[in-house]
């Protein structure tokens, strides 16, 4: 029978309908994307860029040296923008605030073309040193109040590996909903909700698909989407600074057995990667008083398998058609070969 599952975070309802799909290994890859001409991040191009913006991240020694592994370059075409403070206005019912914010391409190889998993995990690990720095960077800017990080991945892509980093001056909806969660769980029981899931996951073991010293990868309890997967530190932090030192080489790690696993035993779906770090926030009039200690940062990585309809848009319900534990035993089994 098809389960009604509640989101424990962001209190969010999902059907898991398994009547609907096939079994996990059957169910229909992605539509492939034909070549593209070319890519205007490529080594050639990325390079001038390089020359003529600067090197923002700190990981290159030269903007003329194409040894660099990972930068940010300012996006030429950017959603948002820094040459203004934000503006708030209102006229009746509506509200506008300025379009402010940055929106930088955060280049992750100069050479390679495609998958991040077919980096070394040393590369992926400066890779998330790379959005550490920016992210830190970008904090005593009163224009940012969050900073979202995410790739977008598209198989047999010509286009070099790159995340797309977008600060704003308000909180996303989405954003919001896991503060609020996690803040009112955090009253009630004086814990973070992101440590008691991984402590309740842990127990069970029904829904992990891998893990290591520091980082656990799950499919979600309450999965909105098939094989969707929960990246946790094992230790709680709400700050990006979690990804520090040692922690960035594990997360790597993880990261790259967990897109490998897509590859080889999804058939190399289309998938999207978010990073969900702490908002930049102000603790006044008690709002987020307690972040530090109900928040936690986390990693989001969700193939796009199937398409979003009417019943989605409507109801705001999901309907997953592969239950976690499904997901999850499938994706544990699946070797990776890394050669």
């Amino acid at each position: 029978m098809p389960e009604l599952r509640k989101d424990p975070i962001v209190g969010r309802w999902v059907i898991i309908s398994v009547e609907r799909s096939r079994r996990p290994k059957n169910i229909a890859r992605t539509k492939q994307n034909s070549p593209e001409p070319g890519c205007l991040l490529c080594l050639d191009n990325s390079s001038s860029l390089l020359s003529e913006k600067g090197i923002l991240s700190g990981l290159s020694q030269s903007a003329h040296d194409v040894q660099w592994q990972a930068c940010s370059l300012p996006d030429t075409n950017p959603a948002l923008r820094m040459e203004n403070p934000p503006e708030r206005k209102g006229k009746g019912v509506f509200d506008t605030i300025r379009g402010v914010g940055t929106h930088e391409i955060i280049v992750e190889d100069p050479e390679r073309c495609g998958n991040i998993a077919h980096l070394t995990e040393e590369q992926i690990g400066k890779v998330l040193a790379c959005f550490v720095d920016r992210v830190k960077k970008m904090e005593g800017d009163p224009r940012s109040k969050y900073v979202l990080i995410y790739k977008d991945y598209e198989p047999h892509s010509k286009k070099l590996c790159f995340s797309q980093l977008i600060a704003m001056p308000v909180a996303p909806k989405r954003i919001r909903e896991k503060l609020i969660g996690a803040r009112n769980y955090f009253q009630l029981h004086e814990r973070c909700i992101f440590c008691d899931i991984i402590k309740q996951e842990t127990r069970e073991q029904k829904r992990i698909v891998a893990e290591n010293d520091q980082f656990i990868a799950l499919v979600p309890f309450a999965s909105r989407f098939p094989f969707e997967i929960l990246i946790l530190p094992k230790q709680h932090s709400h700050d990006i600074a979690v990804l520090g030192g040692n922690a960035q080489a594990s997360a790597a790690a993880i990261i790259k057995n967990i897109l490998l696993k897509f590859e080889q035993g999804l058939g190399d779906p289309s998938y999207s990667m978010i990073f969900y770090f702490s908002p930049y926030i102000e603790k006044k009039a008690g709002h987020w008083k307690t972040i530090e200690e109900d928040y936690h940062v986390h990693i989001e990585i969700i193939p796009r398998l199937t398409n979003i309809a009417g019943f989605e848009w409507g109801a705001g319900f999901f309907i997953c058609p592969i239950a976690p534990e499904d997901a999850a035993l499938y994706l544990r089994e699946t070797e990776v070969c890394r050669g």
